[in-house]
């Protein structure tokens, strides 16, 4: 079977789209499988075509213009994917991201007449848009692939939802995973000793894009509420974003710059230590397509708190394995982490039924052989 898979970004990019987008593609060419990848050439310094663990990458020029990259980004793509499909005849297109990559195979597809599938990873066709007349240019766009597509796969139910009241007819939910292999238990005394953190360091985790729809800010006022309680309390912000500096801002007008630090984004092999130190993972989102992040701290055994939106719904069973908070609650993040500290028992369960929740039903082993199917069915 030949794939063609397009996306944004792409690896070395790190997100749940892009992890999701390259395990697929190593996965179908372990199988058997020819994938190619066409994304966005972004940093000049990738190259322009490579092979990344067998699977072909083309990364196409775009034009860097304020509020326009997204459209700039089709007809590249566009002549990419039509030009390729000429020479591998590619069995299916596969957009991942519900924006202008899934109007590029939705083009491409009434073109070619193959079977176009498109993931919706995120909350971008809800609430990423704006009402600028460039959003409401990608908003209808996004509605006609949607509509057109012979399939939709959301990542969460809510997604699913949002992408049938869009028009789709032929919608599936299939989760994120995790590499339960990746992503394990190590202990937070050794993980400690070897980022060299005290140990009675009371040590909050998030692992997020510094953007407003991630609600960092929230977490920040409420580690500002819980330090009036507990001087040991720190708060760890891994990723970046356009929101760094007002958050940085933020940190130190309410008094905490030696209480938050912001590490910036690191690898996706180094995230597993700092989750294995922390006492809690929280997750403050105003939206959130899933929670890969969430899953992750949960495969490493670490207590999480989440809030009471979306994907993460999917995720977390309130004061099962985990406690939901409203989205924009400062106090509420921050009563969730006091009872999460202060109780041995809820963090004994949340550890155990955490880690029951990721081996069931988010392993990568179990998520991928239903996209493959999927390809097959069509």
């Amino acid at each position: 079977m030949k794939v063609a898979i397009l996306i944004g970004h792409y690896y070395p990019y790190i997100g749940g789209a892009e992890i999701f987008a390259q395990r697929l593609a190593e996965y179908l060419v372990k199988g058997g499988n020819k994938v190619d990848v066409i994304t966005g050439w972004w940093d000049k310094q990738l190259a322009r075509s490579e092979v990344i663990n067998g699977v072909n990458v083309y990364r196409i020029r775009t034009l860097r213009l304020k509020h326009f990259s997204q459209i700039t980004l089709f007809f590249p793509m566009f002549l990419k994917l039509f030009t390729l499909d000429r020479a591998e005849n590619y069995d299916v297109f596969h957009s991942v991201g519900e924006t202008m990559v899934a109007y590029t195979g939705a083009a491409t597809k009434a073109l070619r007449k193959k079977p176009h599938i498109i993931t919706i990873q995120g909350t971008t066709l809800a609430t990423g848009l704006g009402n600028s007349p460039v959003g409401f240019i990608l908003r209808k766009l996004s509605r006609l692939s949607l509509k057109r597509a012979s399939l939709v796969h959301a990542i969460s139910r809510e997604l699913a939802s949002l992408a049938e009241r869009c028009g789709a007819e032929n919608v599936i939910v299939v989760p994120n995973g995790v590499d339960m292999a990746e992503f394990i238990p190590m202990g937070k005394e050794k993980a400690r000793k070897k980022l060299d953190i005290p140990p009675d360091k009371s040590m909050v985790v998030c692992v997020a894009r510094l953007v407003p729809v991630k609600g960092i800010d929230y977490l920040i006022r409420a580690i500002a509420l819980l330090s009036q309680l507990n001087n040991r309390i720190s708060l760890l912000v891994i990723g970046d974003g356009h929101q760094r500096t007002d958050l940085e801002k933020l940190a130190s007008e309410l008094g905490l710059r030696d209480k938050v630090k912001f590490l910036g984004a690191l690898s996706h092999k180094q995230i597993p230590l700092y989750l294995n130190m922390a006492d809690i993972f929280v997750q403050p989102s105003l939206h959130e397509g899933l929670g890969i992040a969430l899953i992750e701290a949960m495969a490493c055994g670490i207590p999480v708190v989440g809030t009471r939106v979306d994907g993460i719904l999917d995720i977390i069973e309130d004061g099962e394995n985990g406690f939901l908070v409203p989205p924009g609650d400062s106090e509420a993040l921050a009563e969730a982490v006091k009872k999460i500290l202060a109780d041995e028992g809820v963090r004994s369960r949340f550890i155990t039924k955490g880690l029951e929740t990721v081996k069931h039903k988010f392993q990568w082993d179990d998520v991928l052989p239903k996209i493959e199917e999927v390809y097959h069915s069509l």
